[in-house]
């Protein structure tokens, strides 16, 4: 499943450590808001998740809006994720992600995401932010050539991407991590059969690695 680097953010501070459940800290915070938790600094996170190949990729994504520079994400281990964040009136802004050729920055893109474009939640309080606050925006690249027995190679036709978001305040997969119309829509998914995929590819390495 996909997974990544970074620290947690979110509008709730999360309880401090060594409350019981019953205590008046555990009955002050709901199971959503507790969902949410983390430190309450603005931010947007963009993550890239190696399940391509056996073999160290860099990551980056596209700079803020207005400039040709790209940010880093940095080089992304198989099986591992990495993660770059922006903040203020930059975490609206509209990127795409790179997994690069091989493990150096200057490398060309191997990959490129779809244009991921935050929007403003319509449930408080992600509606009163700047698009994009609280978000973690990913993409998993991945292979759909299950039956491989090289996980170091892919060929190019095989080569697929899932994309990933949470909170708004519910995680959205597949498409409307990007940012079409159901990203507005609190719990909306309109996967279109993407997280089957990248589950058959998880699948497919359990095998591989059991054969």
């Amino acid at each position: 499943l996909p997974t990544s680097d970074g620290n947690n953010y979110g509008p709730v501070a999360c309880p401090s450590t060594g409350n019981l459940l019953d205590s008046s800290t555990a009955a002050g915070i709901t199971a959503e808001n507790l969902r949410m938790c983390g430190n309450t600094g603005k931010w947007v996170y963009y993550n890239a998740m190696n399940f391509l190949v056996d073999a160290t990729h860099y990551a980056t994504f596209d700079g803020d809006e207005g400039s040709s520079s790209s940010w880093n994400i940095g080089a992304v281990p198989f099986l591992d994720g990495k993660s770059g964040y922006r903040s203020g009136d930059a975490m609206d802004d509209a990127r795409k992600a790179y997994l690069h050729s091989d493990s150096t920055a200057s490398s060309a893109a191997l990959m490129t995401s779809k244009t991921i474009t935050p929007k403003a939640g319509d449930v408080a309080p992600f509606k009163d932010e700047t698009a994009g606050c609280w978000r973690n925006y990913g993409v998993a690249f991945y292979c759909d050539k299950y039956d491989r027995t090289d996980l170091t190679s892919c060929p190019e036709e095989n080569r697929k991407m899932f994309y990933l978001a949470d909170p708004n305040p519910n995680a959205c997969f597949g498409s409307c991590a990007t940012g079409d119309d159901s990203d507005n829509k609190p719990g909306a998914s309109s996967a279109s059969g993407v997280e089957l995929s990248l589950a058959a590819a998880a699948m497919g390495l359990v095998n591989l690695f059991m054969q």
